[in-house]
C-alpha cells in the first residue's frame, strides 16, 4: 500500500480480509473492487492509484493459476 500511497486505507483492508492476502484481491470482480473502493471512501485519484494496484496483482497473481494452486495445495 506504502509504494501506491494508499497506506491509509491499510487498516480498513485489514478489517475486510486483506491484510496479509493481498493476492484475494485479483479474485474481486469489477464491480466488487468499485464496491471496496467506495466502502473505504477513497478519493478520485486514491481511486485510480487502488486501479493500478487492482492491476499489479492481477498481473502477478492470474486468477487460474491462484485457483489451481489453492485448489491443490503443497502438502
Amino acid at each position: 500500500m506504502r509504494k501506491f500511497k494508499l497506506q491509509q486505507y491499510a487498516n480498513k483492508l485489514a478489517q475486510q480480509g486483506y491484510e496479509h492476502d493481498v493476492y484475494k484481491l485479483a479474485f474481486l470482480s469489477y464491480r466488487e473492487r468499485d464496491s471496496l473502493m467506495e466502502g473505504l471512501n477513497m478519493l478520485p485519484g486514491h481511486q485510480q492509484r487502488m486501479v493500478k494496484l487492482f492491476k499489479l496483482v492481477e498481473t502477478l497473481n492470474p486468477k487460474q493459476q491462484l485457483r489451481q494452486t489453492l485448489a491443490n495445495p503443497v502438502k
